[in-house]
């Protein structure tokens, strides 16, 4: 195998690493195995092994194929994304695409852009200024005229690929940034400054060329969009760190057509310690399992059949931004039924700056935004109910719905023990009763 092949083999390898370091991702977050950790350190410093390996081979051996090939994972990433987030397949599936987006989107950008100004450093040494249309190529013969080009390089053909690829994703993220995942696709700086960069290239391309004024005119106005929408993303990627990096709360924004007359029916629960509502199915609660968590000493309930308990690492208090559970009740079923629970401690540094101010649940609460972007309510309080003794605020949210793709009526309870807050999570309560009698069986153990 020469080096050309090899340079090419080990790119596709770290990439296919890096696609299975995604996969068992979700595995990490809930095995506590020294020897899976191992291997999964050892899986990703291979796979960033695997692609350095890849650019360095393909620098010493001249290997014009690896810049296609960037290229063409770009696209590929950004076909699949919008093929898979637009189909209406079930959100798993489609979360798993944008996770997978992210790293090799990246590793596409930064690779590209080096071993672009590296060529271009090898094109100005052995190509005449006037020789413009000279194709981009690692090999100084080609550049020069003295060899034939391989067909691999980084032609204007590429470029114009890569740019109007880029482009087309933008615009669609930008017609369907309803769907959360969409819109935080779309709003990350280094996915798209691959395209940006290629049209950016072109450009420029014309703009020295001797072509038209008319010609040299739309390029110098075209460059400027693009420094002004690479600027605009990079802003919106600012703004967005910052407010992550502060534990501000995600604010969605809800389809036009989704009506937001949330339901008051109290029915749903009951006000006296959540007890089983009218339409559960009946089980003997003697048979249920029992989670128990000695960390915050509390014990829960839950159906020997049909449902199970997934942790979060060890069970340990999360930040509020990240959208992660301590622990989730869930159906086996993948309906997505569940009751979720999520722990912040006041005070804690994994709470975030945002929520420094709060002292108590009540000052909590008022943190966490009531409308959408468009001024549309998302949650609504219902009444003051109790869970074990405590008091707890009962309200009625919208959230989204991996599973079913779209965004379904939840309730959320929320109480205080000592400097902890409980967040609960019932999904869809309305279509599935058994969610609100497991959380009736909540109790505290010291």
């Amino acid at each position: 195998m020469n080096l050309r092949i090899s340079s090419l083999a080990l790119f596709w390898a770290g990439v296919l690493m890096f696609g299975v370091i995604i996969l068992l991702g979700g595995l990490a977050e809930t095995v506590n195995n020294s020897v899976f950790d191992t291997f999964f350190a050892v899986l990703v410093a291979s796979g960033i092994l695997s692609l350095l390996a890849s650019f360095v081979q393909a620098w010493r051996s001249k290997d014009n194929r690896i810049l296609l090939s960037l290229a063409l994972l770009g696209v590929l990433v950004d076909v699949i994304f919008i093929a898979v987030a637009f189909s209406g397949v079930a959100g798993e599936a489609t979360l798993m695409i944008f996770f997978l987006a992210l790293p090799i989107s990246v590793l596409t950008t930064l690779f590209f852009l080096i071993l672009y100004l590296l060529a271009r450093r090898r094109v100005a040494k052995t190509v005449p200024t006037e020789a413009t249309s000279a194709p981009l190529s690692l090999d100084e013969a080609v550049n020069s005229g003295q060899a034939r080009p391989t067909g691999h390089g980084l032609g204007m053909k590429v470029l114009v690929i890569v740019f109007i690829s880029g482009l087309v994703a933008l615009i669609l993220a930008f017609v369907f940034r309803e769907l959360p995942f969409v819109e935080g696709y779309s709003n990350l700086f280094l996915l798209r400054l691959t395209p940006l960069f290629a049209g950016m290239v072109i450009a420029f391309h014309y703009l020295k060329r001797g072509v038209s004024p008319l010609v040299r005119g739309a390029s110098a106005i075209c460059l400027v969009l693009l420094f002004a929408l690479a600027g605009y993303l990079f802003y919106t990627f600012q703004v967005r760190w910052n407010e992550f990096k502060a534990g501000i709360p995600y604010t969605p924004q809800l389809p036009a057509s989704m009506s937001t007359n949330i339901s008051t029916n109290t029915d749903v629960l009951s006000v006296k310690g959540l007890l089983p509502v009218e339409g559960a199915p009946v089980d003997d609660l003697e048979r249920w399992k029992t989670y128990r968590n000695e960390r915050y000493g509390f014990a829960i309930q839950y159906p020997s059949r049909g449902w199970e308990v997934t942790m979060r690492g060890n069970g340990e208090a999360v930040r509020a931004t990240t959208q992660a559970e301590v622990f989730t009740i869930t159906t086996t079923d993948g309906t997505e039924d569940s009751v979720a629970f999520d722990i912040a401690t006041l005070g804690s540094d994994r709470l975030g700056s945002y929520y420094a101010s709060a002292k108590n649940v009540s000052d909590y609460l008022k943190l966490i935004p009531a409308t959408d972007q468009n001024g549309r309510t998302l949650r609504k309080f219902i009444q003051m109910i109790t869970v074990d003794g405590q008091e707890a605020y009962w309200y009625q949210t919208y959230v989204w719905a991996v599973a079913k793709q779209k965004y379904v009526w939840s309730s959320k309870v929320y109480w205080q023990h000592g400097n902890d807050i409980y967040e609960v999570s019932i999904s869809d309560p309305l279509a599935n009763a058994v969610s609100s009698q497991i959380l009736s069986t909540f109790k505290f153990t010291k």
